[in-house]
C-alpha cells in the first residue's frame, strides 16, 4: 500500500507504471482537480475581467477574484487585496526590485541575503545594488547551510533590504523565518521572502512569518506554469509603483499633450497591466484547495520520514557526499549529494534510463555551488505523492549506476 499522502492516480502524468518522479523542486505535477478546473474554464466559455456588464464577462471576473480569495486564505493573508498575481515568483520578486526597492536603494545602501538564494532571488538584487553603487551582502551559514542568527543580528541594522529564500532548493535548509522577521522589523528593514520551494510541502502563513513581501509560482505546488503571487503587507502594496503599464489597471489616462500623470487603480488591481492568467489564477487556486484538503502538516511530516529513509540508504552507499543538514526541523524534502567518481549528470542520465527522475546541475544556485566546491549536484526533491517505494527505487537505481559507472 502506497505510503504517500497524495493519490499517484489523481496525478495521470505518473500513470506509467514503474515511474519514479523526484524533481519536484523544479515543478511539481498537477492533479486532475487542476487540470479539470483549467479545462472547465475554457469549455464553459470565458471573457475577459473587468469592465464586462454581459452574464459570462461576470462571471469570468467572479471566477478569477475567487481564485485570488481562495489563493490568500492559503496563504494566510488578512485580505484578497493583500495579494497580486504575476506570472511566478522570479517576475514577482522582479516587482519588488523596481517597483519598490530601486526609488530606496541608493549608493552606500545596503542589501542583505545569503549564499543559498536561487538565482531568482539573487540576480536582481545583485543588478539593482551595482547599478545604484549599493552592497550585496551575505548572511553566514554553518557548514551544513543553516544560517547563523547572530550574524543576521549583527548585519541587520542599517539595511534597506533583506532578501531570503524560506527553503534552500540545493540544501533543502529551513530558514529562521519568524525569527528573521523579528529582527528586520526591530531594526526597520524590508524582508522579502521567496517562497517557491516552502509553499505546497508545509504550511506557510504570511502573517505568522511577518514578512513584507513574499513570491511564489504555482507550478510548484501542484499547479500550473505561468502564474505566481506576490503577497505583501497592504501598507507595502500601496508603496509599489506598477512595473508593467497598461490596459486594466489605470484610473485615470492624462490627456496627450498634458502635464498631468495618468492614475493607477489601488492594488492589486493596479498593479495587474494587461489581460491576467485568469486560467493559471484557477489553476492555482484549485491546488491550494487540494493541498489544504489533504493537510499540509501531514505532507511535512511524510517528506520528514522520506528524507530519513533517503539519508539512512545514501550512507550505505560508497563514495557519496551528502549536502546540508541531517533529517529534523532544519531540514526539508530536498537531498542534493554528489558522487566521488561519477559526474551528476552521468548518474542522472542512467537514473533516468530507469524511469527515475531526478535533476542533475548547479539548480541556479551558482553561488552555492561555489561555496560548497562543488559545481553540480544530483538533486532528489519530494512531492506528496511520494512514498517509501520511491525512494527504494531510488537507491536501487544508485546501485545499478554504481555497477554501470564501476
Amino acid at each position: 500500500m502506497s505510503t504517500a499522502v497524495a493519490a499517484r492516480s489523481d496525478f495521470p502524468a505518473l500513470a506509467a507504471p514503474g515511474f519514479v518522479y523526484l524533481d519536484n523542486a523544479s515543478t511539481t505535477q498537477a492533479p486532475l482537480a487542476v487540470i479539470e478546473a483549467i479545462a472547465a474554464f475554457y469549455r464553459n466559455g470565458h471573457a475577459n475581467v473587468g469592465r464586462g456588464v454581459y452574464g459570462l464577462a461576470e462571471r469570468t471576473t467572479a471566477a478569477y477574484e475567487a481564485a485570488r480569495a481562495q489563493v490568500a486564505r492559503f496563504l494566510g493573508l488578512r485580505h484578497p487585496s493583500e495579494l497580486v498575481f504575476t506570472s511566478g515568483a522570479t517576475d514577482a520578486i522582479n516587482l519588488v526590485v523596481e517597483g519598490w526597492a530601486r526609488r530606496r536603494v541608493t549608493a552606500g545602501s545596503r542589501v542583505l541575503t545569503t549564499v543559498l538564494e536561487h538565482h531568482a532571488n539573487l540576480l536582481p538584487w545583485q543588478r539593482l545594488t551595482r547599478q545604484h553603487g549599493a552592497r550585496l551582502e551575505t548572511i553566514d551559514i554553518d557548514e551544513e547551510g543553516r544560517l547563523d542568527l547572530d550574524d543576521a543580528a549583527a548585519k541587520l541594522p542599517g539595511a534597506t533590504v533583506l532578501a531570503v529564500t524560506a527553503i534552500s532548493n540545493v540544501l533543502g535548509v529551513r530558514m529562521p523565518l519568524p525569527a528573521l522577521a523579528a529582527l528586520a522589523r526591530e531594526h526597520g528593514v524590508c524582508m522579502v521572502v521567496d517562497a517557491a520551494q516552502a509553499v505546497g510541502h508545509e504550511p506557510v502563513d504570511f502573517a505568522a512569518i511577518g514578512c513584507d513581501f513574499m513570491a511564489l509560482s504555482a507550478h510548484k505546488m501542484l499547479g500550473p506554469t505561468g502564474i505566481g503571487v506576490l503577497a505583501a503587507r497592504r501598507e507595502r502594496l500601496l508603496e509599489l509603483e506598477p512595473v508593467r503599464v497598461g490596459g486594466g489597471m489605470v484610473r485615470e489616462v492624462a490627456a496627450l499633450g498634458s502635464d498631468g500623470p495618468s492614475r493607477w487603480r489601488e492594488p492589486p488591481w493596479g498593479l495587474e497591466a494587461g489581460t491576467p492568467h485568469i486560467a493559471g489564477a484557477i489553476g492555482m487556486a484549485a491546488a491550494a484547495e487540494y493541498l489544504a484538503a489533504l493537510g499540509l502538516p501531514r505532507i511535512a511530516a511524510a517528506e520528514e520520514s522520506l528524507v530519513r529513509a533517503l539519508l539512512d540508504g545514501l550512507r550505505e552507499l560508497e563514495g557519496i557526499r551528502v549536502l546540508g543538514p541531517g533529517p529534523g526541523a532544519a531540514r526539508a524534502g530536498i537531498v542534493s549529494f554528489t558522487f566521488a567518481s561519477h559526474h551528476p549528470h552521468d548518474v542522472a542520465g542512467l537514473l533516468g534510463e530507469l524511469g527515475v527522475a531526478v535533476r542533475a546541475g548547479h539548480h541556479c544556485a551558482v553561488p552555492l555551488m561555489r561555496h560548497l566546491g562543488a559545481p553540480s549536484t544530483v538533486r532528489v526533491s519530494l512531492g506528496p505523492y511520494n512514498d517509501e517505494g520511491d525512494v527504494t527505487a531510488l537507491l536501487a537505481g544508485l546501485r545499478h549506476v554504481t555497477r554501470v559507472l564501476a
